[in-house]
């Protein structure tokens, strides 16, 4: 298993964090009958949550898993 990049996962956590904060806003503005922010909000919200995980999966994924057989080099030739 690879060591993982703190400053990644913390970025990818305070990632996570606003994007829930966004999604969170949205709510709040679907309640006020503001449709024009919500979907604003919910849209940014959404994209950035998904942003997150989706660094949180690749930082998490194991060499093994990657179908190489973990090797870290180029693949040599041209065929």
């Amino acid at each position: 298993m690879k060591k993982i990049d703190i400053y990644k996962l913390i970025t990818a956590i305070l990632q996570l964090a606003g994007g829930l904060t966004l999604v969170g806003i949205s709510v709040y503005y679907h309640i006020a009958k503001n449709t024009v922010n919500f979907w604003l909000f919910l849209a940014i919200g959404i994209v950035f949550t998904v942003w997150s995980v989706y660094s949180l999966i690749k930082l998490f994924k194991r060499n093994g898993k990657d179908g190489d057989g973990g090797s870290q080099a180029p693949p040599k030739g041209f065929l």
